[in-house]
């Protein structure tokens, strides 16, 4: 015997839920709202950056090394590497070379004594990471140039540096004057924005072991004007100086 069902309250039961899943909805122009309120609340909140990082205001030219001259081999190497809120070059990455295995030492080498103008954040300088360059390496670079091109590349190099305002003479090693014995040191360092003198490695040495130690002595004296830029008083890296040792005749 089959039984009827009343359709009155299922069809209540219907409409109740209907209401129920239209009132769970927030409506559009309230989440939109929202949305716009959370941006806002970002842009407030993100701090101001000025400008890029660009190109360095110091680019040391790398040592095009012997093997890859003599076999003719060129490439590129790409690094990344953190400018610091000096504007100094540290934790350097290789990304890529090509070829692999020949130029990434020459590279970071050559990176680590570039110099930057650090990023501006709200009127401070502040360290920036992922900082990329790519150094090429191609045989014309890596031909002889004459002794007035290299002192052209290196003032072009560490810019209006100019001579030590303080330049302290070396101490003559005893045993050399004993021995009749002259030559001289090139050295190359970093200039400091106080003008002073850090990082000094010799460059050349002539006769080497005799004069090395004197002439990092009293280079660590010198005393320099500073490079200016935009006004303000910047560390200046690849800064070299020939330190000469003649035994006078008097």
């Amino acid at each position: 015997m089959s039984r009827r069902i009343d359709p009155k309250p299922l069809a209540a039961i219907a409409l109740l839920m209907t209401a129920l899943s239209i009132g769970a909805v927030p409506p559009a122009s309230e989440n939109h709202g929202d949305e716009r309120l959370s941006s806002e609340t970002k842009a407030k909140s993100r701090p101001h950056v000025q400008g890029d990082i660009g190109l360095p205001i110091v680019k040391v030219a790398p040592v095009y090394p012997d093997r890859a001259i003599k076999e003719g081999i060129e490439g590129h190497v790409l690094l990344e590497f953190v400018v610091t809120e000096t504007g100094a070059v540290r934790d350097v990455a290789v990304l890529e070379a090509k070829p692999s295995g020949v130029f990434e030492r020459a590279a970071i080498k050559a990176a680590l004594k570039f110099k930057y103008k650090p990023r501006i954040v709200d009127g401070e300088p502040v360290a920036t990471a992922g900082v990329r360059n790519r150094i090429a390496f191609a045989i014309s670079d890596a031909e002889e140039p004459s002794s007035e091109t290299q002192e052209k590349r290196h003032k072009e190099a560490v810019g209006d540096i100019g001579l030590p305002i303080v330049k302290v003479a070396p101490v003559y090693p005893g045993h050399a004057i004993k021995e009749g014995i002259e030559g001289h040191v090139l050295l190359e360092f970093v200039v400091t924005e106080t003008g002073a003198v850090r990082d000094a490695v010799v460059l050349e040495a002539q006769p080497s072991g005799v004069f090395e130690q004197a002439a990092l002595k009293a280079v660590a004296k010198f005393k320099y004007k500073p490079r200016t830029v935009d006004g303000k008083a910047v560390a200046t890296a690849g800064v070299r100086n020939r330190v000469a040792f003649e035994i006078s005749d008097e």
